[in-house]
């Protein structure tokens, strides 16, 4: 358990959710909230997520330099992103058994929420740790 609260471990574990994170919009979310003739609302969707990897990029670094920020920001952007967002996608979106590109669809979401819910343990674990 003490290797889960590491600053390496909160490294990895937030590195794995920003992945999957992004494996799991750019494949699935994206294409179906967007049209390929709709400008705008592209636009404005990619201001969303450049700003989003900018936050959890900067939360990545400041892990990487054992800054308390970084492990708050792995903290928050997994629980809201994956943890919450997975969880509200089996209940609003699509519930399982997800029909949408299965079963690569429903695999991705629990993948998602899985690592969500290690990378917010391990964040959560260090911030404890050192109070």
């Amino acid at each position: 358990m003490r290797y889960l609260g590491s600053w390496r471990a909160v490294l990895a574990a937030g590195t794995l959710a920003f992945l999957a994170r992004g494996w799991l919009d750019w494949r699935f979310v994206y294409g179906e909230f967007t049209a390929d003739d709709d400008i705008a609302t592209t636009f404005i969707t990619i201001l969303f997520y450049t700003a989003v990897c900018a936050v959890w990029i900067w939360a990545l670094v400041a892990t990487g330099r054992e800054r308390r920020g970084g492990a708050i920001g792995v903290l928050v952007l997994s629980l809201l992103l994956l943890v919450v967002g997975g969880i509200a996608t089996f209940a609003a979106l699509c519930p399982s058994p997800c029909g949408t590109a299965w079963p690569l669809m429903e695999a991705t979401n629990w993948l998602g929420i899985v690592v969500g819910v290690v990378a917010v343990a391990s964040a959560g674990g260090r911030l404890a740790a050192e109070t």
